[in-house]
């Protein structure tokens, strides 16, 4: 290669001469593709020496509260974080774990695991967020209190009575409360009534139909005895007007606010599928899941999926250094947890 660029940067002035600086310059690109020097970056990511790409927080815009990053990226970090394309994902392989957590004594563990960017920026707007929410939560709790008992002097305003009872209704009434009496509260009668069929035509089934009809009689006087309450005067009217205007508008804020916290949540934290199985072994194939920027702290911590809160393995802190950045592999472990495999890859 020295030997054809020596022979393109000595003059010649002779015919064949030139023709064979032309045949060498068209040739050279060739040549050079073949000899490596013009390496293609997957070459050079694999092989070559890691670059330390520095990474700056992204500005969060004062969108819905001051919560959105101002670059469109919900991990806060802007387009000074990559290199070129490239972009950088957290990919968890192999896990061993030491023993179950969670009691699920019927079900296999459904164990996944979380990275967690421990961005500084988000975190921050999160902690604003939450507590601009237990804020307006308070002020709609407050709203709501007085709201309350307004609310139920309308609602007792316009009650609507039942039909009266017939005569033979009132008498037939009379009877079962006489006869019953307390009988159709007695806990065993109402078990025994369950296993009674349509037309069962035992004493105990006989009873059970006459309890029936009794609190069918009761209810219906107590509809028609149903008086309505006083109407609210025009000063409450416009009270309570107030009062629902604003616990509307409250809760649609409380919604948002909550919304927003959870895509800013979702921008620095993501998961890896479900593995159901009663092992202690498992792999998740090393698919990308959160992106990460060189010189991040993150969180990786391993959950067992529960119906209520579910259940944590353990967690620890790792830092995005060169090591990782160069396709190295990180073994980490933690409480109940032998073996977590962490790399990190690019798109």
């Amino acid at each position: 290669m020295a030997v054809v660029i020596s022979a393109l940067q000595a003059g010649s002035r002779s015919a064949p001469e030139r023709q064979t600086r032309r045949l060498l310059a068209a040739i050279l690109p060739v040549l050079m593709a073949l000899s490596g020097c013009m390496g293609d970056d997957a070459y050079l990511a694999r092989g070559g020496s890691g670059v330390d790409i520095p990474g700056a927080p992204g500005g969060i815009s004062p969108s819905h509260g001051g919560l959105v990053p101002s670059n469109g990226d919900r991990t806060g970090r802007n387009s000074a974080g990559r290199s070129g394309d490239r972009r950088y994902f957290a990919a968890i392989g192999k896990v061993v774990l030491r023993n179950h957590a969670g009691n699920d004594l019927y079900f296999s563990p459904d164990v996944y695991v979380e990275v967690q960017r421990r961005d500084r920026t988000v975190l921050d707007a999160i902690r604003r967020a939450e507590g601009a929410l237990s804020m307006l939560r308070e002020r709609k709790r407050d709203v709501d209190r007085e709201l309350a008992p307004l609310r139920t002097i309308k609602r007792n305003s316009e009650l609507i009575p039942g039909e009266p009872l017939s005569s033979a209704r009132v008498q037939r009434l009379a009877e079962l409360s006489g006869a019953l009496a307390d009988v159709c509260d007695v806990p065993s009668l109402r078990n025994t009534c369950r296993t009674c069929e349509p037309f069962d035509e035992r004493p105990v089934c006989l009873k059970c139909e006459d309890c029936r009809e009794l609190r069918f009689l009761l209810e219906k006087k107590a509809a028609a005895d149903i008086v309505p309450g006083p109407p609210l005067g025009p000063v409450e009217q416009e009270r309570l007007r107030e009062l629902e205007e604003s616990s509307a508008g409250l809760a649609r804020k409380i919604r948002e606010t909550f919304e927003e916290m959870r895509r800013l949540w979702d921008g620095i934290t993501r998961r890896t599928h479900v593995v159901t199985t009663p092992g202690f072994t498992f792999d998740y194939g090393f698919r990308p899941i959160q992106e990460v920027f060189p010189g991040d702290e993150i969180r990786v911590a391993v959950y067992d999926a529960d119906l209520g809160d579910d259940d944590l393995y353990g967690s620890t802190m790792l830092h995005v250094r060169n090591g990782l950045l160069q396709g190295d592999e990180v073994e980490l472990s933690m409480p109940n947890v032998r073996s977590l495999v962490i790399r990190v890859v690019f798109h």
